[in-house]
């Protein structure tokens, strides 16, 4: 059970991770096109 559930909440871990990333590249080529 326990490794299971490892592996079925690293996927989640590493997305959340690389759309916080995004955000903050996203948010990033806002304030460039605003300046």
């Amino acid at each position: 059970m326990r490794s299971s559930s490892v592996y079925f909440y690293l996927p989640i871990i590493q997305t959340i991770r690389y759309s916080d990333q995004v955000i903050v590249f996203v948010n990033l080529n806002d304030g460039n096109h605003e300046m």
